[in-house]
């Protein structure tokens, strides 16, 4: 994730613009670099991967509809019948 974005990308990323991946049911995705998921529905997240926050806080919790996350996530799995929209950085720099 970049260190420094100029003003269009991060407006950008604001308004949701870019690339993303749409996870539903239990598929596993990993070594990817977003910045924000959105729940559209109740979804339980089974197993997230966060570099800067403490390892599987978010395991096992259950999310209402429309929940957003602003954080940095690398890995995200979560049950059958839930759903995740995942933004990715759209600069490119996957750099700490």
């Amino acid at each position: 994730m970049s260190k420094i974005d100029n003003n269009n990308t991060l407006l950008r990323e604001a308004a949701g613009k870019g690339k993303f991946d749409i996870v539903t049911t239990t598929e596993a995705v990993s070594d990817k670099d977003y910045y924000m998921i959105h729940f559209p529905i109740a979804t339980t997240i089974t197993s997230i991967t966060t570099p800067n926050a403490a390892s599987g806080s978010l395991n096992g919790i259950s999310v209402v509809a429309d929940t957003w996350l602003k954080m940095r996530v690398t890995g995200l799995t979560i049950e059958g019948g839930g759903a995740a929209i995942c933004y990715t950085e759209t600069d490119g720099d996957n750099s700490n």
